[in-house]
């Protein structure tokens, strides 16, 4: 009688620290279940913005190429323009010189 009296009391112990664990073992598990699924949604958050950040580079690489052409454009319109202009002021100076020989011209003419 005794003996299945310790016999009980053993058992009941043994299932009580088998409860005890199974519960602080769920517990951990949870806990540890918790912080992978915050590593996986940190991981995928991260994947997300490496992605955005390359794709920003794209298209700032792509914009910088496209002004790179522009500015090109830009300075040889500008070169254009500055030889017209310099045309025109050589054509100028020309007239000028031709109208100062035919003023010349004249006035030794008269003077004479």
């Amino acid at each position: 009688n005794r003996l299945e009296e310790e016999s009980a009391a053993f058992k009941s112990q043994v299932f009580a620290a088998k409860n005890d664990f199974e519960v602080a073992a769920q517990a951990k598990f949870a806990d540890v279940e918790e912080q992978l699924n915050d590593a996986l949604s940190r991981l995928a958050k991260s994947r997300n913005e490496v992605q955005l950040s390359r794709e920003t580079i794209s298209d700032l690489s792509s914009d910088i190429e496209q002004y790179r052409t522009e500015l090109a454009s830009v300075k040889g319109m500008a070169s254009n323009s500055n030889d017209i202009e310099l045309s025109k002021l050589r054509e100028e100076l020309a007239q000028t010189k031709f109208d100062i020989s035919q003023e010349k011209a004249k006035y030794s003419s008269v003077k004479r």
